[in-house]
């Protein structure tokens, strides 16, 4: 058996990872997909031209972890490269989401702690709480 691991060829983002019989490694990708022998993590790393590398830091910042829940207090957000935006408030599940890019805020009415994660492949997820009191 041999771990292998499929990527996208035009992005290098790993779509899955497995282990098969020698001779069945060339069947696994797909259309526009290419494998590469070993076992790699997509969380972490990329395969730009079956070459893996680590997924590079986002610059995200973020000018304070703490807002008073009142629909004006804010977090503004910076920085951020062009992707999916999701908050999550910890205590109820309630979920906002959408794209992001550059800059931007986040506010709320309803306290709650609020997990706050940009998904912008290749970058490295971002991820922080912001405590809305």
């Amino acid at each position: 058996m041999i771990d292998f691991t499929v990527y996208n060829l035009e992005t290098g983002q790993i779509l899955r990872v497995g282990s098969c019989f020698d001779d069945l490694v060339e069947h696994q990708p797909q259309a526009d997909e290419g494998v590469i022998e070993g076992r790699y993590d997509q969380a972490t790393t990329t395969l730009l031209m079956g070459v893996p590398s680590l997924r590079p830091t986002q610059l995200t910042v973020l000018d304070k972890l703490e807002i008073i829940a009142n629909g004006v207090d804010a977090v503004t957000i910076s920085n951020a490269p062009s992707g999916l935006f999701t908050a999550i408030n910890i205590e109820t599940g309630e979920l906002v989401s959408g794209t992001l890019s550059g800059s931007d805020t986040f506010m709320t009415t309803v306290k709650g702690r609020y997990k706050l994660t940009l998904i912008a492949f290749p970058f490295l997820d971002f991820e922080a709480v912001i405590n809305a009191l």
